[in-house]
């Protein structure tokens, strides 16, 4: 078995296609993914764990952290042909590979629970999903929908509503300023500036922008993933004042006929928690679709030791 780095973006978006199940290529996973982070000054890999016969049959980008610890954001990602047995051998073979670099841990966050011995962390991405399937037809869809989401929906275009993709720096900064009262209004943490322009501004093919426009005044915006067989909607943001022309289920509802049309099989609103975010979970709940839960993040770990080291340091700072 080996664990080599993946040049082609093509070989990684074809398995990592193939190797889905109802929840679509996963962008976390991707070459492009792992070039934003890179750009933003991180250090990530895109790595592919080969059988012995050649066979690609695991892909995972792997983050190296500066305190010498590594994270595979939604990954690893395994083929789907795999049998349980072959899954443990490559976690293991994984965990072995990190550990002789001397690794403290490896942050995973794979579909079903590490087939090694684990410990549960805080989740860094949301544990469960909310998924289209747009295999459907436009009106199908629309019924599936709450009937509230599919009022507004049409209340929005009856006020004049319209959505377009951002093209310039310009349109980012009025994508930020909403952004900041949507943070500020909601009570939820947000990146910083740089990193929301990097994904706006990085990789037009992949990540895109779109505005809500009304009385040329942009209303609502959001942040949009097309990779491989799926479309998610990364970021989202609305002005309060504003809020009576429902922009954002118009928003939503365009992106998704977009993506249909474009041929894409999912949409992935990224991201429900009633607990955490009650307002944006049940405005994505309006439109149909079903769940996906994950195994949420866990840590493997490599060094116990430093591992406790890590961690009370950690609950320290908390404290300063």
């Amino acid at each position: 078995m080996k664990l080599l780095p993946l040049l082609d973006k093509k070989v990684v978006q074809n398995f990592l296609e193939v190797s889905a199940s109802k929840s679509g290529a996963e962008f976390l996973a991707s070459k492009e993914w792992a070039e934003i982070l890179n750009s933003e000054g991180e250090k990530v890999e895109t790595l592919g764990v080969y059988s012995d016969d050649n066979k690609l049959v695991a892909v995972l980008n792997l983050i190296t952290n500066h305190l010498n610890y590594y994270y595979s954001p939604r990954g690893p990602v395994f083929a789907s042909d795999l049998s349980s047995e072959n899954k443990k051998i490559i976690w293991q073979f994984i965990s072995d590979d990190l550990k002789n670099k001397k690794a403290i841990f490896w942050r995973v966050e794979p579909v079903e629970n590490p087939l090694v011995i684990s410990k549960k962390t805080h989740n860094l991405q949301p544990q469960e999903t909310l998924m289209l399937n747009l295999e459907l037809t436009e009106a199908e869809l629309l019924l599936s929908f709450h009937q509230k989401t599919r009022y507004n929906i049409k209340l929005a275009e009856k006020k004049g509503v319209s959505i377009r993709e951002g093209i310039n720096l310009e349109d980012f900064e009025k994508f930020w300023t909403l952004m900041g009262e949507t943070g500020e209004r909601d009570a939820f943490k947000i990146h910083n500036k740089k990193h929301y322009q990097t994904l706006a501004t990085a990789n037009s093919s992949f990540i895109k922008l779109f505005l809500a426009e009304a009385g040329g005044k942009v209303v609502a915006a959001g942040l949009f993933s097309f990779y491989g067989d799926k479309v998610t909607y990364l970021h989202g943001a609305s002005s309060y004042s504003s809020r009576q022309l429902m922009a954002p289920y118009l928003l939503q509802w365009t992106l998704i006929k977009m993506a249909k049309n474009k041929n894409y099989k999912y949409y992935d609103f990224y991201g429900i928690d009633e607990q955490k975010w009650p307002g944006v979970t049940r405005f994505k709940l309006g439109f149909g679709g079903y769940r996906i839960t994950y195994a949420g993040t866990h840590d493997i770990v490599l060094n116990d030791l430093k591992y406790n080291l890590y961690n009370l340091l950690r609950r320290v700072k908390r404290f300063l």
